[in-house]
């Protein structure tokens, strides 16, 4: 249920996007989407020990952020 929550909630930041740049919409709403259920990835393994984890995800969005 948390994943389905996550995925729906970064859909909505996504939508979010749409009146202030319609072109870039579809783009967002997709990373928004897949960006909510990517924290989730590991529910088959130590869920809530890898990338749940604070200390991994301020460096994964650094990287992603540069151009």
């Amino acid at each position: 249920m948390m994943a389905m929550t996550h995925a729906l909630a970064g859909l909505a930041l996504g939508t979010l996007v749409v009146p202030l740049a319609p072109a870039l919409g579809p783009t967002a709403i997709a990373a928004g989407l897949l960006g909510g259920l990517a924290p989730d990835l590991d529910v088959f393994a130590t869920h809530r020990r890898t990338l749940h984890f604070p200390l991994y995800g301020p460096p994964v969005a650094v990287i992603a952020a540069v151009p």
